[in-house]
């Protein structure tokens, strides 16, 4: 096969996009999302490269659990997860592999136990009744320059996870707050409301440094 050049606009579905040893790039103005469904491993990539536009919305979504590539060679525009058996890194993501925002629209978002940076000014939001889960002992995703964290407050409320072993938990306000997995979660120094439940699981430990608001 060729390397390619897409252009356009437009949403375009997938069940996976098979690159191999090949690049993959597009041209200048292309605006479109791309929806991926219905494969475990939605991106094969091996020796080739994806180079995305921050105008490209990179969706997984369906009823199968995927996993992303561990390659660095996929440039990501924004990256959004709609997948209720859930969405795994498999590597973690930089401020030059992913040029948009990071959404949780809906479904499960896993980290992958990576840690992960956005761009200056992008935001990480988790929407709805979604969940991001934390494993490993990775903490929270950092933004920077006017970039935002924003979750779900408003009862259901979306759920974050620190799931891994000893973790840093940092200061947001959270709608459903959860510290599972094992080992000691470290809090934050400064009061933190929860807004909607907050929940200890699995034999992890934490003890509170300042003032926890919930409900």
């Amino acid at each position: 096969g060729r390397n390619s050049q897409w252009a356009g606009a437009g949403t375009w579905n997938f069940s996976v996009l098979d690159i191999n040893s090949r690049t993959l790039t597009f041209t200048a103005g292309t605006t479109a999302t791309l929806n991926f469904s219905g494969a475990a491993a939605p991106i094969a990539v091996t020796t080739g490269t994806i180079t995305s536009l921050s105008t490209i919305t990179w969706n997984f979504t369906g009823a199968v659990a995927q996993t992303l590539p561990t390659s660095t060679n996929v440039i990501y525009g924004a990256l959004t997860a709609n997948n209720g058996a859930g969405v795994t890194l498999g590597v973690g993501l930089t401020a030059t592999s992913i040029l948009g925002n990071l959404t949780v629209q809906t479904g499960i978002f896993n980290n992958g136990g990576f840690a992960n940076t956005l761009a200056a000014g992008k935001n990480f939001a988790v929407q709805g009744t979604s969940t991001f889960n934390l494993t490993g002992t990775s903490t929270m995703v950092t933004v920077s320059g006017g970039g935002t964290k924003s979750f779900n407050t408003t009862a259901p409320c979306s759920t974050v996870n620190y799931a891994g072993a000893a973790q840093t938990v940092t200061n947001e306000t959270y709608g459903h707050l959860t510290l599972s997995g094992s080992g000691l979660k470290t809090m934050p120094g400064t009061s933190m409301t929860i807004a909607c439940d907050f929940t200890m699981a699995g034999t992890a430990s934490a003890t509170a440094a300042q003032t926890l608001i919930v409900g």
